[in-house]
């Protein structure tokens, strides 16, 4: 779930509340401006609050409003408080709030009325209406449509989704569904799972890593050079179609001199370098280098 300074950071827009957080997804800041890519007005559900954010000028939905706010209070079970920020059209408001909840319903686990009674969703949903060109603020001009889309997830399929997660540290699975407009019942159409012996050596890294996490780059000294390497397995499943390769990772977490190379250039990831090598042979998955 969101954490108030997730909150704050996306407030922001351009700027990451992670930067100084080297361990965490999402520390360079790019992330959720990715969204404006397709939508204008992009929704984010999570724990008990209900957020949207409307930059454009004018605001795309409810002008004068650039966004809104709805946190559900469970101190009182039978009257939910709705503290808005910038609220000034009230019944349009309570008509969008109802309308975005219907359209979360039944994903994911989400239920519309334990969250309106206060119960907290124990996760994280975006919504992301496309533009159009009747609607349409002055972010971008690209209109996408459903099956742009799915052919952006197909080649992300295809390339990329097989190195992002060999690589991650706590995803471990991806998958992508069509969900229908009028009953939300989703269709599976393609995924990515990732399991993995990994060694205690890297357990140590690991373990390192969260123990120092606010201050890791003055944590590093010479005697933290840990080399460690384990087995991952990739699950993909396609339809009805499952395939498992078998990938052998050399993983070292560095030293001085990579994190001085590091602050040198104004890096602000950390000094771990990983290296895949594909095991299994019947189908060669192509994995090009990225630095």
């Amino acid at each position: 779930m969101f954490r108030e300074q997730d909150w704050k950071s996306l407030e922001r827009t351009f700027d990451s509340g992670k930067s100084k957080e080297p361990t965490t997804t999402g520390k360079f800041g790019i992330g959720f401006r990715s969204n404006f890519h397709m939508t204008d007005t992009p929704f984010i559900l999570s724990g008990l609050v209900l957020r949207y954010f409307d930059p454009s000028d004018p605001p795309v939905l409810l002008d004068p409003n650039p966004g809104c706010k709805w946190t559900m209070n469970s101190s009182d079970s039978t009257q939910v408080s709705l503290n808005r920020e910038k609220s000034t059209l009230e019944l349009q408001l309570e008509n969008l709030l109802e309308s975005i909840l219907d359209r979360f319903q039944g994903i994911c686990g989400f239920d519309k009325n334990e969250f309106l009674k206060g119960n907290p969703y124990k996760g994280t949903l975006f919504y992301l209406p496309f533009r159009t060109k009747e609607k349409k603020g002055n972010i971008s001009e690209t209109i996408y449509i459903p099956s742009m889309v799915e052919e952006l997830w197909n080649k992300y399929y295809e390339r990329d989704l097989t190195r992002a997660l060999l690589f991650m540290r706590s995803i471990l699975t991806i998958s992508f569904s069509k969900i229908s407009e009028n009953s939300n019942l989703e269709t599976f159409i393609s995924s990515q799972s990732l399991e993995t012996n990994q060694s205690e050596e890297r357990q140590k890294i690991q373990q390192f890593i969260s123990d120092n996490s606010k201050d890791l780059f003055n944590a590093i000294t010479q005697e933290h050079e840990i080399t460690c390497n384990y087995v991952a397995s990739i699950t993909m499943k396609t339809g009805t179609e499952t395939e498992k390769v078998d990938w052998l990772i050399f993983s070292k977490f560095d030293t001085t001199k990579s994190k001085n190379f590091c602050q040198e250039n104004k890096f602000l990831g950390i000094p771990w370098i990983a290296m895949a090598i594909q095991l299994s042979t019947d189908s060669i998955v192509p994995l090009e280098g990225e630095g």
